[in-house]
């Protein structure tokens, strides 16, 4: 019969499931290999500091990408390759996960992390800024130190190296507790001290001896010095207090033979009670260092009436 002939094709039903199945695998295969590519192109531009910052994030998707692509055979039924797809859908999904949370790792949670790192750069820089006076004066060069090893964090901040900006903000801020607790307690100390010389002069008036010499540090370029003050007994010459941050050390002229010089030391040291210093006099010539007669000054804090007693 002459002219154009035509039939419909239609494949036999497992036959067109099989090609069916083939096709949504190569397309979400092309998919997957396509997201490999974009996470290894994303995980290329993260710096190493800002992947060790989110390190479960990171196994997350490098574990995506060591899952290889299921293998197919021509004797696969349609069943066993809807199940493939089935699984290379679910791949494509975490796939698109990956992708999306690399994104994120690379711009949002980089930038979140850098706002963290350098808030608490800003909160020791201030914590340090609050202490300077204190430092400046019982640690010379500390804080130059401290302001210097902050301000040297900003670049790392920048250059997404994390981890190391982490350490470092930990250590700095352990080394500025640490200065903290000592300035405050060599502060508190000399503050201590200077209660204790005003209630040292008051009672050397009260005793009718004269300063010799005013109160001074005998080393002006450190507070920690002890402090020397010089009164004139006038009955038995010079007397010399050193007051350090510890105690009170004395150089008497007064004899330390007999009762005498004990009573007159146990009347300097009643009369030092009313101010709240408390002291005990003791003899140490025997002992190996220099001799002193009070060893050690305790403050306990003064009432209203003695606080005005001292003021005067």
């Amino acid at each position: 019969m002459s002219g154009v002939k035509y039939s419909r094709i239609e494949l036999e039903r497992e036959q067109r499931a099989r090609q069916e199945a083939r096709t949504r695998i190569n397309q979400l295969t092309a998919n997957i290999r396509a997201f490999q590519q974009q996470i290894n192109t994303l995980l290329a531009a993260i710096p190493q500091g800002v992947r060790d910052s989110f390190p479960q994030e990171i196994r997350r998707v490098l574990a995506w990408q060591g899952v290889a692509i299921p293998a197919l055979s021509s004797e696969m039924s349609s069943t066993q390759l809807n199940a493939t797809a089935d699984r290379l859908q679910q791949q494509q999904q975490e796939g698109k996960a990956c992708l999306t949370l690399s994104v994120e790792i690379k711009e949002k949670r980089r930038e979140a992390k850098a706002r963290e790192l350098a808030g608490r750069l800003e909160v020791l820089k201030g914590e340090a800024a609050g202490m300077e006076d204190l430092l400046n004066r019982w640690r010379p060069g500390s804080f130059t130190d401290l302001s210097q090893g902050l301000d040297a964090l900003y670049t790392p901040i920048e250059t997404g190296a994390f981890v190391e900006v982490e350490k470092q903000l930990g250590q700095v801020g352990e080394r500025l507790r640490q200065l903290q607790r000592e300035v405050s307690a060599l502060q508190a100390q000399d503050e201590q001290r200077g209660k204790v010389l005003s209630a040292l002069q008051e009672v050397c008036r009260e005793m009718g001896w004269g300063e010799e010499r005013a109160p001074a540090l005998e080393d002006e370029q450190n507070p920690a010095s002890p402090i020397r003050f010089d009164v004139d007994t006038y009955s038995a010459g010079i007397m010399t207090f050193r007051l350090t941050l510890e105690g009170i050390k004395v150089d008497s002229p007064i004899t330390r033979e007999g009762a005498a010089c004990y009573a007159e030391f146990n009347n300097f040291s009643e009369r030092l009670k009313k101010f709240g210093v408390l002291t005990k006099f003791e003899s140490l010539e025997a002992a190996e260092e220099p001799p002193r007669l009070m060893e050690r000054g305790e403050l306990d804090l003064p009432d209203e009436g003695v606080s005005q007693a001292m003021e005067r």
